[in-house]
């Protein structure tokens, strides 16, 4: 990120408490820039965020959640593993988001009023749920997500492997292919399902020829459960 870039988002969040920025193509489901600002005092002419709680992985490589708040400070960007991200006030009204990973970075703003930005980048596509910004497939997607871990971890119980640290080894965007990879070849083989949910079965051939535009690579490409099984290979031999 650039100095100009800084700049014009320090002043964009002036009159924000949080935004979602950088679509990474025109029909994207989600940008690629999650902005949260933390003020000292709710300023009542917006949402005014005071917590923020995601995945965070240590300097060792383990990873939990973290709830962060106006005074936090990290010394180089923080990892974001995959998982949702969630956004409170002090009403409690929450706001939910999804990500394949990224970074955080913490900017403590001193001019007059001070805030504090809190700015999550990923090369993937960063989701809001709830039809949160007045879309739907969002929901489908995180929850379409979720069910592919849930059965990766069914399917892999007996060996007790640590799921979520396996796929937060896996770099954002190539979790993201290889989840909209899984998704549209479990659509496309079934008849019914691109007629029942025409819109997601849609947004899953956008997302997968965007995908081919940016890399030059041809599908098929990695599905979930082989990059997992690639994975679990690695973490046997440690």
């Amino acid at each position: 990120m650039t100095e100009i870039d800084l700049r014009q988002l320090i002043a964009h969040m002036r009159n924000w408490g949080f935004d979602l920025l950088d679509p990474p193509h025109t029909n994207s489901p989600g940008g690629r820039l999650l902005l949260v600002a933390m003020r000292r005092r709710p300023t009542a002419a917006h949402y005014d965020p005071e917590s923020l709680t995601l995945p965070l992985a240590d300097e060792r490589g383990a990873f939990g959640p973290a709830t962060l708040r106006r005074e936090a400070r990290v010394v180089r960007p923080a990892r974001v593993c995959p998982g949702r991200i969630l956004i409170s006030d002090r009403f409690r009204k929450r706001l939910d988001f999804y990500s394949f990973g990224g970074t955080l970075t913490i900017l403590h703003v001193p001019e007059s009023p001070p805030f504090t930005l809190f700015m999550m980048q990923s090369p993937a596509p960063v989701l809001a749920l709830n039809s949160l910004l007045n879309h739907g497939v969002e929901d489908q997607l995180v929850h379409s997500t979720e069910a592919l871990y849930a059965r990766l971890r069914a399917r892999h119980a007996a060996k007790r492997l640590d799921m979520p640290s396996l796929l937060a080894k896996i770099p954002p965007l190539t979790l993201y292919a290889a989840c909209i990879e899984s998704m549209w070849r479990m659509y496309h083989r079934s008849p019914a399902l691109p007629t029942v949910f025409g819109d997601f079965y849609r947004l899953l051939g956008s997302e997968r020829q965007w995908l081919t535009n940016i890399d030059g690579a041809a599908p098929p490409r990695a599905t979930l459960d082989t990059l997992v099984d690639e994975q679990a290979a690695k973490a046997a031999w440690v």
